[in-house]
């Protein structure tokens, strides 16, 4: 009875010790974690009308990249121009029936609208500088230039296998990559479907010094 007792405390202990690595690899990939987000305009603004453009409701690997690292553009264009996907009448109001913007249509012209956008207390929730560890100037700048507010829509996350090696405290882990997704991409139809998971990360974790783990021999295997 009692060496089944000292195999039951094992398992357990080797299932909690796989979590504490688990976490730790969790927190060691939050430096190569993406960030997915839209430039979306605020203020009196001139938009297309919907149908003209396909929206897009899984982002795939990269975009358009921004001056903050890691942080990817989805919607297209540049800076200035009328944006596309997520810059329409139609993605609009589906921001305005979840909540996340207050939206109202002041004139209506063949092809675009010209409508007052603001967002919400829970639509300011996704805003990129809430998600960062540091400050960025160049978004107080875009906002304040261009009324342009980056919005959080998926940002990389990842299902961790832990395996140990023949050394102590030295594991082999593999990352499965998935999106969550935030309400600004569930309006327009983003569900969890959409999550599925699309490449895998492999790497070394050294954790022998337990307060500066290494993460080395990182690398991606394709779908």
């Amino acid at each position: 009875m009692a060496m089944v007792v000292c195999m039951c405390l094992g398992v357990s202990s080797c299932t909690h010790r796989n979590r504490e690595i688990e976490e730790i690899a969790q927190r060691e990939l939050g430096y190569y974690k993406d960030f997915y987000v839209i430039a979306l305009q605020t203020g009196m603004v001139k938009l297309p009308k919907g149908g003209q453009n396909p929206h897009v409701t899984h982002p795939g690997m990269g975009g358009v990249e921004t001056p903050i690292n890691q942080v990817w553009l989805v919607n297209g264009g540049r800076f200035g121009e009328v944006y596309e996907c997520r810059g329409c009448d139609s993605c609009m109001t589906c921001y305005q029936k979840a909540g996340l913007i207050d939206y109202r249509v002041e004139a209506t012209e063949q092809d675009s609208v010209i409508a007052l956008v603001r967002l919400t207390d829970k639509g300011s929730r996704y805003l990129i500088e809430n998600y960062l560890d540091d400050y960025y100037p160049i978004l107080d700048a875009w906002r304040r230039r261009m009324s342009l507010e980056m919005v959080l829509v998926a940002k990389e996350m990842f299902d961790i296998d832990v395996q140990s090696t023949d050394t102590t405290d030295i594991y082999r882990c593999t990352a499965q990559r998935y999106l969550a997704l935030t309400p600004f991409i569930e309006a327009i139809g983003g569900t969890a479907k959409d999550k599925t998971k699309d490449y895998t990360y492999t790497f070394r974790l050294d954790c022998r010094d337990p307060k500066l783990p290494l993460l080395t021999d990182k690398e991606m295997l394709e779908p």
